[in-house]
């Protein structure tokens, strides 16, 4: 592994006491290849329980990656003093998938990413998120929105400033998995969303107790 020159890593983890944070890939994986050239991942460390008060921010994660010259981003989110979600990922990826995003997931173009899973169990996701993430993976053809809490906004009550520009494209989208989500983002994407390309639409449907698709 020393002789490593390039490393995909993709990862999802839960049950730490510590995120997986810049100085941990520093330390365990940067540092012990001296060849390495070409280093792309995609972290998740879920369900962290915080074991001291100090709470690490976005900047505390990938200060030590950017410091040595990585293109990366991450965000943070807390349920708590407690407990806490870290993503830190290559902003240059070449991976077609990225692991579940919330709403803190930052701007930016990713121009490899096909599929995506949208998930936040404690806030609802809003329109101008979605408009994020149409820009942020323009060529997205595989998304799961997993919230079953409502919309603040419902897409009747857009603002003007929104109203002007209401309608969302996603250009190359084929498949949309709305089955773990609350009514409100179907709405969102039959009302609001232009889907030139979609060819499945999968959703609960509580009174029938079984999952439709559209075609």
């Amino acid at each position: 592994m020393s002789q490593l020159e390039k490393l995909t890593l993709s990862l999802y983890v839960d049950g730490r006491t510590s995120f997986i944070d810049g100085t941990h890939l520093n330390n365990d994986i940067i540092s012990k290849m001296p060849y390495l050239h070409r280093f792309n991942f995609d972290i998740v460390t879920e369900i962290v329980i915080i074991s001291n008060e100090y709470l690490p921010t976005s900047d505390d994660v990938r200060r030590p990656l950017i410091e040595k010259g990585y293109n990366v981003d991450c965000y943070v989110d807390y349920l708590g003093t407690e407990r806490g979600r870290c993503h830190i990922y290559s902003v240059s990826s070449t991976m077609e998938r990225m692991h579940v995003i919330t709403n803190k997931f930052p701007d930016g173009i990713f121009m490899n990413v096909r599929i995506v899973y949208v998930s936040d169990s404690m806030h609802s996701i809003e329109y101008d998120f979605f408009v994020r993430i149409s820009q942020a993976f323009p060529l997205l053809k595989h998304l799961t929105v997993l919230s079953t809490v409502n919309q603040q906004k419902s897409t009747n009550e857009l603002d003007g400033h929104e109203q002007t520009f209401s309608i969302i494209e996603y250009s190359h989208l084929m498949t949309l998995d709305l089955i773990s989500s609350h009514i409100d983002y179907a709405k969102q994407y039959l009302l609001k969303t232009s889907l030139p390309r979609l060819s499945t639409l999968a959703r609960f449907v509580p009174d029938q107790n079984k999952e439709v698709y559209t075609i």
